[in-house]
């Protein structure tokens, strides 16, 4: 799909409504699991493995498979129209790895920095999970969200749609700023909102940069894994 052609569907609204279509499909999921196996969230430490297992694979793929089908169906587009390409993933990756290491310690930085200045200190949110619980399964399976899960769904979602619809209607610049504020919007945290609106900018124009979503993939991954084991 070129850009030209794109321009007259990529609109604002369309992020709105996607938002709209995931909130409602999670919320009618959690309801229905929690009519079945009690009311619980996505961050309970006391749930069981298999259950939180369950959750997470559901979340992350309404994240990415709503707007995927909206390109699809609404825009009549290809999955590539998202990012998900793959012209030169060993490159890509060494990048976005190097992009993350690197992240994450400017990151580490501003953290301090907001913790020196205001006495606040932001963590990643499955730190409470992972130091609760005592089972290895649960552990591996916050592991496998952190490292796959997450930034596969957040990638698409944020990058491969909110990025390319901003950026269609009001330019790379824009684009950048608003992914990124969106991005840090929705992880609900004030405690880590310039690390992750850091994030946001660094894995935007990481995307802007490749063409691809394969290194700010890694570079999400690489940063969640350092933030978690640091």
């Amino acid at each position: 799909m070129g850009d030209r052609e794109a321009s007259g569907k990529w609109r604002d609204v369309d992020i709105f409504v996607v938002l709209v279509l995931y909130a409602t499909f999670l919320v009618a999921f959690l309801y229905t699991q929690s009519f079945f196996f009690g009311s619980s969230s996505l961050d309970d430490s006391n749930k069981q493995p298999l259950l939180f297992v369950f959750e997470e694979v559901v979340d992350a793929a309404l994240l990415a498979l709503v707007p995927i089908y909206f390109v699809r169906k609404v825009y009549g587009g290809r999955i590539s129209d998202v990012g998900l390409t793959a012209r030169r993933p060993m490159a890509d990756a060494l990048f976005g790895f190097a992009i993350g290491v690197l992240l994450f310690g400017v990151a580490g930085v501003s953290a301090m920095a907001i913790e020196s200045a205001f006495g606040v200190v932001g963590a990643h949110p499955y730190l409470e999970i992972l130091d609760k619980t005592t089972s290895a399964t649960m552990r591996l399976v916050v592991y496998a969200s952190i490292l796959v899960l997450a930034p596969l769904s957040e990638e698409i979602f944020f990058r491969g749609f909110v990025y390319r619809v901003l950026k269609t209607n009001h330019g790379i610049q824009v684009a950048i700023v608003g992914s990124a504020t969106l991005f840090t919007a929705i992880h609900f945290s004030l405690a880590s909102f310039v690390p992750i609106f850091i994030a946001g900018i660094a894995l935007a124009w990481l995307f802007e940069r490749t063409g691809s979503l394969i290194s700010p993939m890694v570079a999400h991954a690489t940063f969640n894994i350092l933030n978690v084991a640091s």
